[in-house]
């Protein structure tokens, strides 16, 4: 189960490399947040529902994560920029056969029901599994 209380600050904790430096962006500008968001609130092939679609950012991250997405946009020329950016997504956000997000090529959110799958492709010592129990 989800805590909602929880989800901003996660969701949000995000910075961006820019010119070898790290600084501060503001959050409406990553795919990574809405990665996040359609990861930990939906399963695949999963429908998401954007009714002002824009350039597609919410259709694109639920495509490369393996959802459906219906979006509506009034401009023709966001349509077909949505459209033509569409066309080029690979639905490949995977680790086997689970669904993870990426930022910075690195692994952003796994979800926790898939953590028992994808600890096969993590070098983690028991020890530091026992731990965290």
């Amino acid at each position: 189960m989800i805590d909602w209380l929880q989800l901003p600050e996660a969701v949000l904790d995000y910075t961006a490399k820019h010119n070898s430096k790290r600084a501060r962006i503001h959050v409406s500008c990553l795919c990574i947040l809405l990665d996040r968001l359609i990861l930990l609130t939906t399963d695949a092939n999963d429908i998401v529902l954007d009714p002002f679609s824009g350039t597609g950012t919410t259709a694109i991250s639920a495509k490369r994560l393996g959802r459906q997405c219906f979006g509506f946009e009034l401009d023709e020329k966001y349509a077909e920029i949505s459209q033509q950016k569409l066309e080029q997504v690979v639905p490949n956000f995977r680790i086997g056969d689970n669904w993870v997000s990426f930022y910075l090529n690195d692994i952003a959110t796994i979800r926790n029901n898939d953590w028992e799958n994808l600890l096969q492709y993590f070098n983690i010592s028991i020890f530091q599994i026992l731990l965290e129990q």
